[in-house]
Order: structure tokens, then C-alpha cells, then sequence
């Protein structure tokens, strides 16, 4: 379900959406639908 979401996910969108929030703008260079997959895949659920 979740791996449906990022595919959908617009990730230019969900950046400029968070730009002014962070400091330092290069830290959301590794946004991509990869990156959050592969966060996805480690979270670990009882």
C-alpha cells in the first residue's frame, strides 16, 4: 500500500512543498521514489 503511494507520489511537488522548512536544500537531492521505497522496506511492523 504504502509502495502504491510513493509510486504516485509527485516528488518535485513533496520538495517544494518542504523547501522552506529545511536548511539545507541539497539534503532532498535523495528524494525519489527509490529513496523512499527503500525506507519502506525498512520499517518493520509487529
Amino acid at each position: 500500500m504504502l509502495h502504491l503511494a510513493i509510486a504516485e507520489l509527485d516528488i518535485q511537488a513533496a520538495r517544494r512543498d518542504v523547501l522552506p522548512f529545511v536548511k539545507d536544500s541539497s539534503k532532498l537531492e535523495v528524494w525519489s521514489a527509490d529513496f523512499f521505497s527503500a525506507l519502506v522496506d525498512m520499517i518493520q511492523t509487529k
